[in-house]
């Protein structure tokens, strides 16, 4: 398998930064899915990502999330735990068993308890744990920092 370089997009205000090295792959904007059912944190996050010069694909429940993923193959996946129609767990179980999607990295961004979900995400095979309320910048930055490992 080809390894692909990692170029920024940036524009002529931008500077090159860490988050903008995994913004675009070889002649491709790098895609993020956000799945998130609150519709503020997603035009919030989907806002940060773009500003970014990021693609944003987005669900609002598993099932979306799951079709999402395998149809975009998008490069990260912010992904909240509390959704409709399977939650976060559930999806985070699902791609793990498509040869699909068990590469791309997923960061878990939730508001419940991190006790009870921050150990139970990672050993499902989360990439990062977010504790909500989380700034859209700070999450554009992990999800950068994820893809680059």
């Amino acid at each position: 398998m080809e390894t692909q370089t990692l170029t920024p997009i940036a524009g002529p205000q931008e500077t090159r930064g860490s988050y903008q090295d995994a913004v675009q792959t070889r002649n491709r904007v790098a895609t993020v899915l956000v799945v998130e059912d609150d519709f503020d944190q997603l035009l919030a996050y989907t806002a940060a990502f773009r500003a970014k010069g990021w693609a944003v694909v987005s669900a609002e429940d598993g099932l979306q999330a799951v079709h999402e993923a395998v149809r975009e193959r998008p490069d990260a996946i912010v992904l909240d735990i509390g959704l409709p129609c399977g939650d976060g767990h559930s999806v985070i179980q699902r791609l793990a068993r498509n040869v699909r999607t068990v590469a791309i990295p997923i960061v878990v961004v939730t508001g419940r308890d991190p006790l009870a979900e921050q150990s139970r995400a990672i050993l499902g095979g989360a990439a990062a744990y977010v504790q909500k309320p989380v700034d859209p910048d700070v999450l554009v930055s992990i999800v950068s920092k994820v893809m680059s490992v």
